[in-house]
C-alpha cells in the first residue's frame, strides 16, 4: 500500500475513533457504560473516574466540562456482539474491516514470528483471540503525575515514526512462554507543553487468548527447554484464560496492593498468581 493510501486509511480510523466522544450525547453514553466489575471485561464506555467507582452522572451535557469526557470507549472484535451508540452504527462495517486487518495482517504474522523464534511450527500459538479497540482522551494533571511515578525505572520515549505500529507483549505471552516474553512495562505520557490543550486520541488493538485455553507454557519448545522455563501453575491446576481475564479486570484498582519484594513495586494475588504493579 502506498504512503498516500496508508495516510488516508490511518486518518479514517482516527476520524471514526473520535465519533464515540464527539458525536454521542452524555445521556446516551450512560446507556453504554461498561459494568466492568460485574461482567469482567471492557465493552462500552469507561468513565474517567471509573477506577474510583464514580460513573457518568458527573458528566455535563455538551459542551463538556474540561476533563469530563470518558477516557475509553471499547468495542469487541465481533462488532455486532454488543449494541452501539446510534452515531457509531453507520461505521460498523469499517470497524469490522479494521479488526480483520489487525487480526490477520498484524497479529497473526507476529504470532508466527514468535512461534518460529521458539523453534515451533508457525501455527502453534492460538489463532482465535478476544480483541477490543479503544479510544481515549486527554488526562488531568493529577492522572499524568500518577502515571509518571514508576520508581527508579528508566522509561524510554517511543519515537514517533509515521504509519508505524507499537506492539507490546502482555500477560498471555508471559504465560505461554513461562516468562521468556515478558509483559511490557509502559506508560502513556503527556505530549509536549504546546500540544497539551488538545484531546489525545488513540486507536488500540488488544488481544487475549480464547476463554477456554489453559495458561500453560509451550513446554515442547526447544528454546524454552534450553532456558529452563517453568509454568505459573501445575499442569492440572492451570487457570483458564477467561478466569484470568475476569479476575484481572475486576480487581483493577479495587484490590488491596501490598509492598512487594522489589523496590517501588506493589503486588496483589489473582487466580493464585502474584501480579506486580510498577507504581
Amino acid at each position: 500500500m502506498d504512503t498516500l493510501r496508508l495516510r488516508d486509511h490511518r486518518d479514517r480510523v482516527f476520524d471514526i475513533a473520535d465519533v464515540p466522544f464527539t458525536a454521542v450525547h452524555p445521556e446516551e453514553m450512560r446507556i453504554y457504560t461498561a459494568n466492568i466489575e460485574k461482567v469482567g471485561y471492557y465493552a462500552g464506555y469507561k468513565a474517567r473516574q471509573d477506577w474510583a467507582r464514580i460513573s457518568f452522572p458527573l458528566l455535563l451535557p455538551p459542551p463538556l466540562c474540561p476533563g469530563s469526557r470518558p477516557i475509553d470507549a471499547e468495542v469487541n472484535r465481533i462488532v455486532t456482539q454488543h449494541p452501539h451508540p446510534q452515531a457509531l452504527r453507520p461505521f460498523l462495517p469499517e470497524l469490522a474491516a479494521f479488526v480483520r486487518h489487525n487480526h490477520f495482517n498484524v497479529l497473526h504474522p507476529n504470532l508466527r514470528l514468535i512461534a518460529l523464534n521458539l523453534e515451533l511450527p508457525e501455527e502453534t500459538l492460538p489463532p482465535g483471540l478476544y480483541v477490543d479497540i479503544a479510544s481515549s482522551s486527554r488526562r488531568t494533571e493529577e492522572e499524568e503525575e500518577k502515571s509518571q511515578n514508576v520508581g527508579s525505572r528508566a522509561i524510554q520515549w517511543v519515537r514517533h515514526i509515521d504509519n508505524i505500529l507499537v506492539i507490546n507483549t502482555g500477560d498471555m505471552m508471559d504465560f505461554f512462554t513461562g516468562g521468556f516474553y515478558k509483559p511490557t512495562i509502559h506508560r502513556v505520557v503527556q505530549p509536549r507543553e504546546d500540544q497539551r490543550a488538545y484531546d489525545r486520541l488513540g486507536s488500540v488493538y488488544f488481544t487475549m487468548a480464547d476463554d477456554d485455553i489453559k495458561l500453560l507454557p509451550l513446554a515442547h519448545s526447544p528454546v524454552l527447554q534450553g532456558v529452563g522455563i517453568s509454568g505459573r501453575y501445575p499442569d492440572d491446576e492451570a487457570s483458564l484464560s477467561e478466569m484470568w481475564r475476569k479476575g484481572r479486570t475486576t480487581a483493577y484498582d479495587h484490590s488491596e496492593l501490598k509492598k512487594g519484594s522489589e523496590k517501588d513495586v506493589e503486588e496483589e494475588v489473582i487466580e493464585d498468581i502474584v501480579v506486580k504493579h510498577y507504581n
